[in-house]
């Protein structure tokens, strides 16, 4: 078994394991979705670190962290070139996309949307889909109970007149229908909930 622990030891000494570098997030690219890091005092800054997660692939996840916000870089043969983010201690912006749905969170919304298809937005107390150029939404009680007053109000109106009847044709006034009361059940989308 002592074998064995030195032939791992000597395997491992022989990998080149990344350097682990501390610094700050000195910019942020959303366009190309890279960060510059200023590492310690002497004010080195290392330009265009990847913020991608997934390379080549159609899905991501990405954390565009703060301006300011310490950063620990893993920097694999000592190549600056090749350095990633290991963590960050604040976020401003996440996006999140995978078979074409797209979801961006950030301080003030939350954005989600489908190629080719609708979009949601939240923000504070509202919810905006699809841009919104269609308006708000009903509220199925307050409607119901317009309508219904409304109908009340037909079918409990009535005038005074005085008609004849045609020889034959009996003495019966004509008859007036009453309208049905609405049920917002015949109106409401149940797929979308407020």
């Amino acid at each position: 078994m002592e074998d064995f622990g030195k032939d791992l030891r000597r395997l491992l000494d022989g990998v080149n394991q990344p350097s682990i570098l501390y610094g700050n997030v000195d910019s942020v690219d959303e366009e190309t979705k890279t960060i510059n890091v200023r590492i310690g005092d002497a004010g080195l800054v290392i330009p265009d670190i990847s913020l991608s997660n997934v390379i080549g692939g159609d899905a991501s996840v990405i954390f565009y962290p703060a301006v300011n916000s310490a950063v620990i870089l893993g920097m694999p043969y000592q190549q600056p070139e090749n350095a990633f983010v290991v963590s960050f201690t604040r976020v401003d912006k996440i996006e999140a996309s995978v078979g074409g749905y797209f979801c961006k969170i950030d301080k003030e919304s939350i954005y989600l949307s489908k190629d080719g298809g609708g979009s949601l937005t939240i923000s504070g107390d509202t919810v905006t889909m699809n841009g919104g150029a269609i308006g708000g939404m009903v509220i199925p009680d307050a409607i119901t109970n317009a309508m219904n007053t409304f109908v009340s109000a037909f079918n409990s109106h009535r005038h005074a007149y005085t008609w004849s009847a045609e020889a034959g044709a009996g003495d019966t006034a004509p008859p007036l229908e009453s309208v049905s009361p609405f049920k917002a059940e015949d109106y409401t989308n149940d797929k979308v909930q407020q």
